[in-house]
């Protein structure tokens, strides 16, 4: 028989510290210890932990179980499973068909061949209907019907009185047991968790177990233990993920790029704000949310709402929706993946200048060169050249020039030349038309890398007085020669 860790009398909740002549009676009562019911007041509003239950009772390592947890219809087929028992007394499990209000029965605890069932044989149950499970003792260990006093109902969920079920505009009054749990005083009497698969992550198999307290009291859970396929757990509320907003966009160079700075605004759905429900996050991608204590993390930072989270590095945001647990509800946080968001300062304006590389006088490349102190990763959109004589403007695109490394190269010929000229001024000839903001788009010098042409040449051979024969050229421009050449 499994035993909870003891709660000493200063740690109990309120409502379990103050009728001590009712809990007295209860002792005497059910026959219970002082020890006993302390390990109740835990069991009844914490987690049960599947790794605690005896070799006998089906031990369940990394399975959390929660008491009182019901279930809802994931929208599709729902199949239960009998997976086993550890107890003296024979009995059986029902189903509330929340479709049609029917108690259909299902098998027996002792029943064998682990029998498979779809229920109400492999309709369709609607998203969010409730699958209420009863389970009643039908014989003693003897095989002898059990007496009216151990015969109630015990039914899975948080047994409320009252709780109804729209059933398509006809509302059904889903079942309770009548008889309290003597351990807890309330009318719950399953605990549940979801199994998990070899890989550690949650599986579709939700197992439930039922304590039907006859004989010695004990808290191993195991008196029917079966599985159910296309469920939801009552306490699994998944709390989205908050949206990320960035308020100025117009840093960012794509959806997760920036310049100089961004500002961050989270902003939580509406059932996380009904449910006041508060924000954590982290900048570095590690999850705000401690996975061995399930709470905020110490690296973990509260937001409040509405407000503006200032960025000027490059960061990993994990945002979460985080709520305490209540007695029967456990809050799940979904854990995005980090949204990454990067600083990419404006590459520096570059500086270039024109060639004339057929020789015929006429502008046909451009070279431009970015600063070797920072490594070009991508072209900018399209850059447009002038013409220093035509005065007209040229635009290439991605595609129609080259890089090697940070140097940009721009080749064209024929009729796409620019206008013949001499030596020009190449103040701002030049500009990067970047909608990404990657680029400083302010125009930038273009040097003139144009050779002279020779444009004519007369020979004069010598000449009475003159000895020696000449030979005159006419540059396109001014030709300088270094001295004694």
């Amino acid at each position: 028989m499994r035993k909870l860790p003891q709660l000493g009398r200063d740690s109990l909740p309120f409502r379990y510290s103050t009728n001590v002549f009712s809990l007295i009676s209860l002792f005497v009562f059910f026959g219970l210890s002082m020890q006993s019911i302390w390990a109740y007041a835990e069991l009844c509003n914490g987690v049960i932990p599947g790794a605690s239950f005896g070799s006998n009772d089906f031990p369940r390592p990394g399975v959390e179980y929660r008491f009182g947890d019901g279930f809802e219809a994931n929208g599709g087929p729902v199949t239960v499973s009998l997976v086993g028992n550890n107890a003296d007394y024979t009995g059986q499990l029902f189903f509330w068909d929340p479709t049609t209000g029917n108690i259909d029965p299902l098998f027996k605890n002792k029943d064998t061949g682990k029998p498979s069932i779809p229920l109400g044989g492999g309709k369709n149950y609607p998203q969010g209907a409730p699958m209420v499970f009863i389970y009643r003792n039908l014989l003693d260990k003897g095989g002898n019907p059990i007496s009216a006093d151990k015969t109630w109902d015990r039914v899975t969920g948080k047994n409320t009185e009252g709780d109804t079920y729209d059933d398509n505009g006809t509302p059904r009054t889903l079942p309770r047991s009548f008889k309290p749990n003597a351990a807890c005083k309330d009318y719950r009497w399953f605990i549940a968790g979801r199994l998990l698969n070899k890989n550690g992550s949650p599986s579709d198999t939700v197992e439930f177990r039922v304590e039907d307290l006859t004989g010695t009291l004990s808290d191993d859970f195991s008196d029917i233990i079966f599985a159910i396929h296309g469920i939801t757990l009552a306490s699994e509320k998944n709390l989205k993920a908050p949206t990320i907003k960035v308020k100025n966009t117009e840093n960012l160079i794509d959806a997760t790029t920036f310049n100089e700075s961004i500002e961050l605004e989270f902003v939580a759905d509406k059932e996380a704000k009904d449910l006041n429900a508060t924000i954590y996050y982290t900048l570095d991608g590690t999850n705000p949310i401690d996975s061995k204590t399930g709470k905020p993390s110490a690296s973990a930072i509260a937001y409040q709402e509405g407000g503006t989270i200032y960025i000027d590095k490059s960061v990993k945001v994990v945002v979460v929706t985080y709520k305490e647990d209540e007695e029967k509800t456990h809050y799940n946080s979904d854990v995005p993946q980090p949204q990454v968001y990067n600083r990419q300062d404006i590459f520096p304006l570059p500086t270039g200048y024109y060639e004339d590389r057929d020789g015929d006088g006429r502008i046909d490349a451009a070279v431009i060169n970015f600063p070797k102190d920072r490594p070009l990763s991508s072209d900018p959109e399209s850059i447009v050249l002038r013409d220093p004589f035509a005065k007209k403007n040229k635009t290439v695109i991605t595609g129609e020039f080259t890089r090697n490394g940070n140097t940009i190269t721009v080749l064209w010929s024929g009729d796409n030349q620019f206008a013949a000229g001499t030596s020009f001024d190449g103040n701002d000839l030049g500009q990067i038309k970047e909608p990404k903001k990657a680029f400083d788009t302010s125009p930038f010098d273009m040097g003139d890398h144009v050779g002279p042409v020779l444009l004519s040449a007369a020979a004069f051979p010598p000449k009475d007085s003159v000895k020696e024969g000449r030979l005159e050229l006419t540059f396109s421009e001014a030709v300088y020669f270094k001295s004694g050449q």
